[in-house]
């Protein structure tokens, strides 16, 4: 079930995949006041993951 985002927030990712996953988890960097959700790409919008 999905949500209705309410914050937006800043997270840290390695770039490098395996099997279309991340190798590393997703880790939380901060929270982003500034920043309106609806700044931000809709869910599921975003570059391919590379083949692997």
């Amino acid at each position: 079930m999905l949500v209705e985002p309410a914050l937006a927030a800043e997270t840290m990712v390695d770039t490098a995949q395996k099997h279309g996953s991340w190798r590393q988890p997703v880790r939380f960097a901060r929270h982003r006041l500034h920043v309106a959700v609806t700044d931000g790409p809709p869910l599921g919008a975003g570059a391919e993951p590379a083949s692997g």
